[in-house]
């Protein structure tokens, strides 16, 4: 597997980074419509997508009382993951903690019912694990397939290491259904050197790609798609924060999460009418 210095000096890794920070602010060449429940919405760049983020949430957990039990917009899931961040930091609280961000990301099943049975130890284990892994591969001294997961990772945990490790990012069907059909659009066939895999249930969206793009079976599968949508997604950062810094790498996640909400809306994005 490629390592991460090879990554970010790959030309089509550095093609796809260029398209969406130069689109961040400016428009796609075809507009892009979104229904998102009786809303249907324009979408003419990713910034816009951010501006239109809508995410319905209810937590069941007990939370002060500054913060909403419901809410859609980026900034009340910005309050309510802030407040997990901190919780999952807690011996007392880390469980409370993950409760409220699965149940913010509507993840629960299973993922909850295995973090009850730790203790915060190992709860805290393999946390470290997840950030060792991480760290070796940002610091070049691992390759995205050299080592064996010693830790868990889907849906759930991706949002849960979201809150814990610098700079990571919630990779879920729908952020991966947009980086796919950016890609697909962008290069008009795989790269060459790496690629994502796509979590269940959107693998769907492969029979309306040009390209195809095989679903996740194994939790290293996830975990190294996960970095590499991390590492795409920071370098994009990056390019748009050069002078001044105007974007966030949660915001830029936000967008894309909107865009992969309904993927058939996206073809065309970099398509002249």
């Amino acid at each position: 597997m490629i390592k991460y210095p090879d990554l970010i000096s790959d030309k089509e890794f550095k093609t796809i980074v260029n398209f969406i920070s130069k689109k961040w602010n400016s428009r796609f060449d075809n507009s892009t419509s979104i229904v998102i429940g009786d809303r249907n919405i324009e979408i003419h760049s990713f910034k816009k997508a951010l501006q239109n983020y809508h995410w319905p949430y209810k937590i069941k957990e007990p939370l002060p009382n500054a913060y909403d039990y419901c809410g859609s917009s980026f900034q009340s899931s910005s309050a309510i993951l802030k407040l997990a961040s901190e919780k999952l930091k807690s011996k007392k609280d880390f469980k409370n903690g993950a409760a409220i961000v699965l149940q913010w990301g509507g993840v629960v099943s299973k993922n909850l019912e295995r973090i009850q049975d730790l203790s915060f130890s190992e709860f805290n284990y393999e946390i470290e694990n997840a950030r060792s892994n991480w760290e070796g591969i940002c610091n070049g001294e691992l390759d995205f397939g050299s080592e064996s997961i010693s830790f868990h990772i889907n849906a759930g945990y991706s949002k849960i290491y979201s809150l814990l490790l610098n700079d990571f990012i919630i990779y879920d069907s729908r952020v991966a259904a947009a980086l796919a059909a950016i890609i697909s659009e962008v290069l008009g066939g795989p790269p060459k050197n790496w690629t994502l895999k796509i979590p269940s249930p959107r693998v769907e969206i492969d029979r309306r790609m040009p390209i195809k793009f095989n679903k996740v079976n194994t939790k290293k599968q996830y975990w190294q798609s996960n970095v590499i949508a991390n590492i795409i997604v920071a370098e994009v950062c990056n390019k748009i924060n050069v002078k001044v810094k105007t974007v966030s790498i949660r915001e830029i996640e936000a967008a894309l999460f909107m865009l992969g909400d309904d993927i058939r809306k996206l073809k065309g994005i970099n398509k002249k009418k």
